[in-house]
């Protein structure tokens, strides 16, 4: 499948690249998203921790271990 996503978009090409979706990763690549937003938009969005709340993926960060 990775093979055929080479003539995709840059986010096609950049999440193929991740070996393994684990909730840390839809959690990073969500706030990575959002932070892109901000700066493309020049918008705010809140910190890291509003950010997960409206990724409604703060089931993760509540996860021991897990930094955000």
């Amino acid at each position: 499948m990775r093979q055929n996503l080479y003539n995709g978009s840059a986010s096609e090409n950049e999440i193929s690249q991740e070996p393994e979706w684990i909730p840390e990763t839809v959690l990073n690549r969500g706030l990575q998203l959002l932070a892109f937003m901000e700066e493309r938009w020049q918008i705010v969005i809140g910190d890291d921790e509003f950010k997960t709340q409206l990724l409604h993926l703060e089931f993760i960060k509540d996860k021991e271990g897990v930094a955000i």
